[in-house]
């Protein structure tokens, strides 16, 4: 609920921290009025659209994940469908902590195809498992051209970086080879749910060349919104500064509390070394507005009507089919 304690406490920190912002940076309200009218309207049209790909790529890429796991009498929702469910999450993300978005639009798809919800899970697993890896590798691109043009990445960034890919890698190796072991550790009674999770993470890990597509297309348009954001207001940017702030915002948003905006302070220190820090500070806020304070709004409205429309909906059909949907038995949790 909107009046929900919750909502206004999220909302209120990321007021918070925009207001931080233009303090920290030392910008004025009037300077921000005047650049934001000098701006070009085209380029940030562009940034806007730009960004709302990203949900489309990542629709097409989670149904794809979808597909891929052995249940050919459960076919996932179209591609819409998937990219509406992703906005929707981003949406739950930005007004909460700790993602709850992702596991409820999980839960969303496990009630209406009648997969099992674990299963449904481990495809969002897989997922960031993608994104991570193709992060990281545009990211070491970033650096290099970073490095080219005498721009330094932050240490500590560097440090998270290698941190969390280590950790992923450590987590695949571990699922992928000691499947047998682990699953000997795991009581009877919830060892249909480890096969479950893993057919579903590693199981979605199929067609690579599709999945890895779409990722990489997603992250390509976040870069390009920062880029459009930033020559909306006449700066011409390090095209290594570019896709190393874009994604380390992104990477950056996979720690719990990152989604209300903690991460750009961090960006708009980097990108600082290229332009003014009340210039970055501004490229920080519109590029805010766009991929924060839009998605509340416009997610606000998809969340709305997809449950006005579900709602209705499951008021036509039968209760058994979608209310409780009879799954076999290694998929009952």
């Amino acid at each position: 609920s909107i009046r929900s304690p919750s909502y206004l406490f999220f909302l209120s920190v990321a007021v918070a921290f925009l207001y931080f912002v233009v303090v920290r940076f030392d910008i004025e309200p009037a300077y921000i009025w005047s650049s934001l009218k000098e701006s070009n309207p085209l380029h940030l049209s562009m940034a806007f659209i730009l960004h709302y790909t990203t949900y489309f790529f990542r629709g097409v890429r989670w149904h794809v994940l979808l597909d891929n796991v052995e249940q050919s009498d459960r076919r996932p929702p179209g591609i819409l469908h998937c990219s509406s469910l992703i906005l929707i999450s981003a949406f739950i993300n930005g007004i909460t902590a700790f993602h709850i978005g992702d596991p409820y639009r999980g839960i969303l798809i496990a009630k209406k195809t009648g997969r099992g919800l674990i299963q449904t899970l481990g495809t969002l697993i897989a997922e960031r498992i993608v994104d991570i890896s193709v992060m990281v590798i545009l990211l070491v691109l970033a650096l290099i051209l970073m490095l080219a043009e005498g721009i330094n990445a932050p240490n500590y960034f560097l440090t998270l970086t290698l941190l969390i890919s280590s950790t992923l890698g450590l987590f695949l190796i571990a699922i992928w080879t000691l499947k047998t072991k682990l699953l000997s550790f795991v009581p009877k009674l919830l060892q249909s749910v480890f096969i479950n999770f893993y057919r579903g993470t590693l199981g979605s890990l199929t067609r690579m060349h599709l999945v890895i597509l779409f990722g990489t297309l997603a992250w390509l348009s976040e870069i390009s919104r920062l880029y459009f954001v930033s020559s909306a207001m006449g700066f011409s940017l390090n095209v290594g500064l570019i896709t190393f702030a874009a994604l380390s915002n992104a990477f950056l948003t996979i720690l719990p509390l990152a989604g209300l905006g903690f991460a750009e302070l961090g960006i708009a220190e980097l990108l600082s070394q290229s332009v003014s820090k009340g210039d970055a500070g501004l490229i920080i806020i519109l590029d805010r507005a766009i991929s924060y304070l839009s998605v509340i709004i416009i997610g606000a409205v998809v969340f709305v009507g997809y449950t006005f429309f579900t709602a209705n909906r499951n008021a036509d059909q039968s209760p058994d089919i979608i209310d409780a949907p009879k799954l076999p038995a290694s998929e009952n949790l």
